[in-house]
C-alpha cells in the first residue's frame, strides 16, 4: 500500500483541504487498477487522520484493490452550510472528480462508495440520499441519524448548529434531515437508490435514533441493513465496525 497526504485546494468550500489517502501499491504483474474507493469520514472534533490514528484500518485494507479516501470535515455536519460552504457537493462531486483524475481510482459509482463514524456516518448518508447517482453503497458507523440534536447536546456542534444547518424550525422536511431525504429517495426506481449499512452499538447513546431512523427506511421499502452488537460510541467499536463494513463491501 502507499500512504498520501495532501493538502488541495476546494472550490465548493472556498479554503485548503488536507487529505489522507491509503492506495494500493502495484506490483509487477498484480493488478494496476482502476481500483474501488471509499470515502471514510471521521467525526465531530476530530480530523482527516482520525481513522488512521485510532483504528487499525491501514492493516485491515493493505492487501485490498481499494483506494481509502479520508477527507477533512471539520465540525461541518458534512452538510452545504448556511455559511457557505458546500460539503455534501465536496463530498459527492468535486472529491470523487479530483481523486479519479490523480490516481487509478474508478470512475463507476458502482465501484464509489462512503462511510462515516458519528458524525460522518450521518455525513455519509446524507451525500449518499441527496446524490444517489454517485454512490452506490453508505454506511453508518454510529450515526448521528438525528440531525437536530447538535441544537440542544453540549458540545462542539452545539453553538454552531444555526450556521450549519439554519434554523432549527426550518430542519425538518429540508435538505438536511435524513427522513425527508428518504421520502424522496422513495419515489426513484430500485436501481438508482443506494444500498445502505448502519452498525451500532448496543450501549451506544444513539441507538434509539439509529433504531427508529432504521424503521423509517424499511418503510420506505429503502435496501437498508441495520446491525448491533455490544460496543458504545467509541473507537474499540468502530475498529471492529470497519472490518464488518470491508466485509460487507464484498472487496
Amino acid at each position: 500500500m502507499a500512504f498520501f497526504h495532501i493538502q488541495m485546494e476546494s472550490r465548493s468550500l472556498h479554503m485548503p483541504v488536507p487529505l489522507d489517502i491509503i492506495l494500493p501499491q502495484p506490483v509487477p504483474g498484480g493488478y494496476h487498477g482502476p481500483y474501488k474507493s471509499l470515502y471514510l469520514l471521521h467525526g465531530s472534533s476530530e480530523c482527516q487522520s482520525a481513522w488512521l490514528l485510532n483504528s487499525c484500518l491501514y492493516r485491515y485494507v493493505k492487501h485490498l484493490p481499494l483506494a481509502v479516501i479520508l477527507p477533512a470535515g471539520n465540525n461541518s455536519m458534512y452538510v452545504n452550510t448556511c455559511a457557505g460552504q458546500d460539503y455534501t457537493d465536496f463530498l459527492a462531486w468535486e472529491l470523487p472528480s479530483i481523486c479519479e483524475d490523480w490516481f487509478p481510482i474508478s470512475k463507476s459509482r458502482d465501484d464509489r462508495y462512503i462511510c462515516g463514524s458519528s458524525m460522518g456516518g450521518y455525513g455519509a448518508f446524507h451525500a449518499a440520499m441527496t446524490y444517489p447517482e454517485q454512490f452506490s453503497k453508505a454506511i453508518s458507523l454510529s450515526g448521528a441519524v438525528d440531525a437536530s440534536l447538535i441544537y440542544h447536546d453540549d458540545d462542539d456542534l452545539s453553538s454552531q448548529a444555526v450556521n450549519l444547518l439554519g434554523p432549527e424550525a426550518e430542519l425538518f422536511g429540508g435538505p438536511n434531515d435524513l427522513m425527508a431525504l428518504a421520502d424522496k429517495l422513495a419515489e426513484r426506481p430500485l436501481q438508482e437508490i443506494p444500498r445502505f449499512l448502519s452498525l451500532c452499538g448496543n450501549q451506544d447513546y444513539l441507538l434509539e435514533d439509529n433504531i427508529i431512523f432504521n424503521e423509517y427506511m424499511e418503510r420506505n421499502g429503502l435496501p437498508m441493513e441495520f446491525e448491533t452488537w455490544d460496543g458504545g460510541h467509541s473507537w474499540d467499536f468502530w475498529d471492529e465496525a470497519i472490518c464488518r463494513v470491508l466485509e460487507w463491501l464484498e472487496i
